[in-house]
């Protein structure tokens, strides 16, 4: 089927053929590095028409989670500043979607805690979907019991404020915790990542816990990152992989995105998984429930 056919009539998962077409548009180069988003932005309007849902910087918003795991393809990804960090729209070059989620909406409902909020440059905050009222419920079913989960929306202090940026950035709490990374090779990562289901890349790290306790893994997305060897890294937790995807004695991981901090803003700087029962070996202060601006 071409591929205007599939727009016109798209069957199945909605979510999983934009994923789909975003691995491969963006491969292309195009002459005006503007012309990047705005070619885009037509098939993605299509295709949430059809699952009747609105945009966000190019992502359907019922499926915010599941779009934030992109990983960069072997030659890495360049920032584009005029579009937030989180989206695809926001790097040059190859963005890579994993379909081992099986139907996106299915696990979007079992998979995910956070309760996304949405920052506008006039420091207005609104909730992204409205329809997330189990996830607190969730949140607590798998954090409780380590930390107080129970703060969810905004807090005076971080909407009072003010960031420079132009675009509207993602608000919320989630687990965040400090890892070791350490350097691997191709050779010695191929069959340690494996059960992972992500691929090895220059810029791929092993996340070590307390004791040199191998966690997971790490993908830097800007191949041009100085050398991260020995650091700790802050990894912030998204949302439980596919059940299918076998790791732990429950058969699944935490997909964690990799933060820096510039004053009280942060940004993606790489994607992973980590163990459901790393969490233990989490090194300096261990694990908090955190809120986060994500530009």
């Amino acid at each position: 089927m071409e591929r205007g056919q599939t727009l016109h009539k798209p069957s199945g998962d909605v979510y999983h053929l934009l994923g789909q077409l975003l691995n491969k548009y963006t491969t292309r180069e195009l002459k005006m590095p503007g012309d990047y988003v705005f070619a885009m932005a037509g098939v993605c309007r299509r295709l949430a028409d059809h699952a009747e849902c609105s945009l966000l910087f190019g992502i359907p918003v019922p499926a915010l989670d599941w779009f934030l795991l992109f990983y960069p393809n072997k030659a890495g990804l360049t920032r584009r500043d005029s579009f937030p960090s989180w989206a695809w729209s926001g790097w040059y070059g190859q963005v890579y979607y994993d379909y081992g989620s099986g139907n996106v909406t299915k696990w979007t409902a079992a998979s995910t805690w956070i309760t996304w909020y949405k920052r506008e440059p006039s420091n207005d905050v609104t909730l992204v979907w409205e329809k997330a009222e189990t996830r607190a419920l969730r949140a607590k079913e798998l954090f409780g019991h380590l930390c107080d989960v129970s703060r969810t929306e905004p807090s005076r202090e971080f909407v009072g404020k003010q960031t420079d940026n132009k675009y509207s950035v993602l608000h919320f709490w989630t687990i965040s915790t400090q890892f070791t990374l350490r350097k691997i090779d191709r050779d010695e990562a191929d069959k340690p990542m494996w059960p992972y289901k992500i691929y090895w890349t220059a810029t791929t790290y092993e996340v070590l816990g307390k004791d040199g306790a191998s966690c997971g893994f790490v993908t830097l997305d800007d191949a041009a990152s100085t050398s991260q060897d020995s650091k700790t890294a802050e990894l912030i937790l998204l949302s439980l992989s596919a059940k299918s995807q076998e790791a732990d004695a429950e058969g699944r991981f935490f997909w964690v995105l990799m933060i820096e901090w510039d004053k009280s803003v942060a940004e993606r700087k790489g994607i992973g998984k980590i163990r459901r029962d790393a969490l233990a070996s989490a090194v300096d202060v261990g694990i908090s429930w955190k809120e986060i601006t994500l530009a």
